[in-house]
């Protein structure tokens, strides 16, 4: 069986919406089934999953090109069911993307089981520019946020000189600003990296 995330009627209906410009598309949570208890195909007409065990809110969105991949956690307090769908809701609670996943059992602390399962849906879509992601409040931090938030690391050379007011320096540039002030003659080894 192939395993795959389409657009419903509502989700391709939001895309277009998008690309044309006249409505934000936004996701905010994802919501995970167990098919009422098979394997599912996904249809583009279904307006909510088979068998729905539990929501989740977005932990963290990527864009590259003309896909978003879109990952949920459920933790682990949730399960004692097993994953076979799971669907992409958007702010109005319509369900946008829908999709098949290999049966996964999902245990709970209660049954024994200390895990968490990370689910992850890819969206090919031919423009990403007005799809929105509502990240769950006390979620995981993007790719974006962290890469905006945290200065780039300094080069071993910016190190060395002490260009650091807007950079921070990596093992490797400390072990060359240390190397770089001993005498030539002698080796200075720290750690390996």
């Amino acid at each position: 069986m192939a395993f795959s995330v389409i657009p419903t009627l509502q989700g391709q209906a939001a895309i277009a919406a998008a690309i044309a410009g006249t409505a934000p598309l936004t996701l905010s949570s994802l919501v995970v089934g167990d098919g009422n208890g098979a394997a599912i195909t996904p249809l583009e007409t279904q307006t909510a999953l088979y068998g729905p065990r539990a929501t989740l809110g977005i932990q963290s969105a990527v864009r590259s090109g003309n896909q978003v991949t879109v990952t949920g956690i459920v933790d682990q307090n949730t399960g004692g069911f097993t994953i076979r769908e799971f669907g992409l809701i958007d702010a109005n609670g319509l369900l946008l993307f829908v999709g098949s996943t290999p049966e996964t059992q999902k245990l709970t602390i209660a049954e024994g089981a200390f895990d968490e399962l990370t689910i992850q849906a890819v969206i090919v879509v031919s423009e990403t520019a007005n799809i929105f992601i509502n990240a769950s409040p006390g979620s995981f931090a993007t790719q974006d946020f962290v890469f905006q938030a945290i200065p780039p690391f300094a080069t071993d050379q910016e190190t060395i000189d002490g260009q650091l007011l807007t950079k921070m320096t990596h093992p490797h540039g400390v072990a060359a600003a240390i190397q770089a002030v001993v005498s030539p003659g002698r080796l200075l080894h720290i750690g390996s990296f």
